[in-house]
């Protein structure tokens, strides 16, 4: 199958409002007695794998829920088989060249996975996206790895406060990489994208982009994400349409006191062109 040209197909819907759009997250469990985990932070590999295939299984759930695709929101009972069509077995999973995931059944939406330390997160969509999280940490070189991937506007917008530099880094840095997971150029893409802060634009190889940046406090620490889809039409107009966020949903069975801080969602900051 022919990826690039069976996404373009279904990448824009002229004169309809933007197409509808879930983003959630899930922790990763902390293992078992059989196969403990040595560094929380950087959980196995397979158990990453598993709880992604679970938000995944979650999340297409409530998607095609009929109270999701009749209002956008997210019904009360939202785990698998509580409310809306259960899923009880995920779909057939194919990778494009690029290394992308999609569903077999083109009938299911887009989806794009992200993991970074403890968490998992996905993005669903009835048009192509990308998706990324970072946890942020002050203990990289951001200064050089901004001077060498990021556009003079972003370096001005960095400079502007030296105080929020690593948020305002990963909010650029999770957007470039959702940008490059829309179009599957991944890094590589960076250069062929057009990021503008100031003004809250972006766009890559030329498609102006509908893109949102966030973070979350979970298990009190921060983490940046983003996501981003092709706007439609009638976005890349002088009248776009009113700016809508997705809606945002951490899947945790923690108690409250074991989580003093969150699971929230501090913001959505959205970008559209």
């Amino acid at each position: 199958m022919n990826m690039a040209r069976t996404e373009t197909a279904r990448s824009g819907f002229p004169g309809e409002p933007s197409p509808r759009m879930l983003f959630l997250a899930a922790p990763v469990p902390d293992g078992t007695p059989e196969s403990p985990v040595r560094n929380p932070v950087r959980p196995p590999h397979r158990d990453s794998h598993e709880a992604a295939l679970n938000t995944l299984r979650i999340g297409l759930g409530i998607f095609l829920s009929p109270e999701f695709r009749e209002t956008g929101s997210v019904p009360s009972g939202f785990r698998s088989g509580e409310n809306g069509r259960e899923i009880p077995k995920l779909p057939e999973i194919l990778t494009a060249p690029s290394g992308k995931p999609y569903f077999r059944d083109r009938s299911l939406p887009f989806f794009s996975w992200a993991h970074s330390g403890p968490l998992v997160f996905l993005g669903l969509a009835e048009v192509p996206l990308g998706t990324d999280a970072e946890m942020v940490s002050s203990g990289r070189n951001l200064r050089g790895i901004s001077e060498r991937f990021f556009s003079e506007k972003e370096q001005q917008y960095l400079n502007k406060d030296p105080a929020p530099v690593p948020e305002r880094f990963f909010e650029l840095w999770t957007l470039r990489e959702s940008a490059g997971k829309f179009d599957g150029s991944g890094i590589q893409g960076f250069r062929n994208m057009e990021i503008d802060p100031e003004a809250r634009r972006a766009a890559i190889n030329g498609t102006a982009l509908k893109a949102w940046s966030g973070s979350i406090t979970f298990r009190d620490r921060i983490w940046y994400l983003g996501a981003a889809l092709a706007a439609p039409e009638s976005e890349n107009t002088k009248t776009p349409g009113p700016d809508i966020s997705p809606p945002f949903l951490v899947i945790s069975g923690e108690e409250p006191e074991q989580n003093t801080r969150g699971p929230y969602l501090r913001f959505w900051k959205i970008w559209t062109s």
